[in-house]
């Protein structure tokens, strides 16, 4: 990957290292936004679509509205559990694998949510859905802030969390 001229700033001096926002190039740091973006809307989505399936979930399932209300809020309830874990895993491991690591837990989980019909099991997978969401959470914004261009982060991040209702919406 080569930096072009228009992605240096006019005063660089080699001794100074580059900004981290200069050392991808523009055309790739677009496209890691663009499937970061795409990542969170899609990863939101099963927030929606469980409140708008309560009445066959709780018929296929045969539980009542105890047991409909742990499955809603399994996936938060991975979140808490994942984001006390987080610190001490993104600074351990390299953030390349976390991050396909948290895609292949999330895309596991949810579709293992198609396909189980034990009730224990799914409550498992939802929490499990849920602890992977964390990276996405808290590294995305992370991401937008370190790599950013200094005018537009602000953009960025607005962007980043406004994916999340955007899924739930589509979800929905």
């Amino acid at each position: 990957t080569s930096i072009s001229s228009s992605d240096i700033p006019l005063k660089y001096t080699p001794d100074i290292p580059l900004p981290l926002y200069y050392q991808i190039p523009s055309k790739n740091r677009n496209i890691i936004f663009l499937l970061m973006v795409l990542l969170s809307i899609i990863s939101a989505m099963d927030n929606g679509i469980v409140p708008a399936a309560t009445t066959t979930i709780r018929t296929e399932l045969g539980i009542g509205d105890t047991e409909l209300g742990f499955f809603g809020s399994a996936d938060y309830f991975g979140r808490l559990i994942g984001a006390i874990c987080i610190f001490s895993l993104i600074n351990k491991l390299n953030r390349k694998y976390l991050f396909l690591g948290a895609v292949a837990i999330k895309t596991f989980a949810l579709c293992a949510n198609g396909i189980i019909t034990k009730f224990s099991v799914l409550l498992v997978l939802r929490g499990i859905a849920g602890i992977s969401q964390v990276f996405f959470t808290i590294y995305f914004p992370v991401w937008c802030d370190q790599y950013g261009l200094p005018n537009k982060k602000t953009m960025m991040i607005t962007i980043i969390q406004l994916g999340v209702p955007l899924g739930v919406v589509l979800g929905f």
